[in-house]
């Protein structure tokens, strides 16, 4: 969801919030994870774990060799890393997919192609590369946390 239609939605809830840019920040736009996040009193940590244990994210990481869990971890300091390297990392990108922790594939961004406005060409805050997003910031972070409690 673009700044401005998430702006208007996250005015519209209740009590005390943490501000708009923090919402943002935790879930780049997202209406859903932003109705989570208010469910959850705002814990970015709580629901973390939410999104670690609903997506399996502890198993996935425990089926990878060391070689995949690094290319993970470049990955969530580089958006696009496993697009430039989707040759050696197909199954894991497919996997990613399959669990929508990623969107991959995101290189047309002319505004026919999207139902509102298309995402930024890079946010790395927000985990929007050229050609790959992260579902939310949160997500990335469940996988990051998921990967630290394996090792």
């Amino acid at each position: 969801m673009p700044r401005d239609g998430f702006s208007e939605l996250y005015g519209q809830v209740p009590g005390e919030n943490p501000g708009l840019d923090e919402a943002w920040r935790l879930t780049g736009g997202n209406s859903r994870l932003l109705g989570v996040l208010y469910e959850n009193d705002w814990d970015a940590e709580k629901v973390a774990r939410l999104i670690m244990r609903s997506k399996n994210l502890a198993e996935l990481v425990a089926e990878l060799d060391a070689d995949e869990k690094q290319a993970l971890l470049k990955a969530i300091e580089d958006t696009d890393y496993l697009w430039r390297n989707r040759r050696k990392y197909k199954h894991l990108v497919e996997r990613l997919v399959e669990l929508n922790m990623i969107v991959d594939n995101l290189h047309d961004r002319s505004p026919d192609a999207w139902i509102d406005k298309p995402p930024p060409e890079r946010d790395q805050k927000l985990g929007i590369g050229r050609y790959v997003a992260w579902q939310t910031p949160l997500h990335r972070e469940a996988l990051r946390r998921a990967l630290e409690h394996h090792n």
